[in-house]
């Protein structure tokens, strides 16, 4: 369940330069691959199962009868993708 939160107007003025997108259409998630795959690349560890590659195929395999539903925040020209 998504919950909303109203922002106080200092919270409004930390997270002023912060971009929220959400991507619920796979060809939209599909022009994320390179900027994902950077950002991938900066992470420490095993990196497989947070590849853009693994996730299209998963979504591929099991997401026939799901939303696409992909948040992506921005601060600047970075990149943040909250993947849980």
């Amino acid at each position: 369940m998504i919950q909303e939160h109203v922002l106080t107007q200092p919270q409004e003025q930390l997270y002023a330069e912060y971009r929220v997108e959400i991507i619920r259409d796979l060809n939209r998630f599909d022009t994320l691959a390179s900027e994902w795959q950077r950002l991938v690349d900066r992470c420490a560890g095993d990196r497989l199962f947070l590849s853009h590659a693994w996730f299209r195929t998963w979504w591929e395999s099991f997401g026939a009868d799901a939303e696409l539903y992909v948040v992506i925040v921005r601060k600047g020209v970075n990149c943040w993708l909250p993947l849980r």
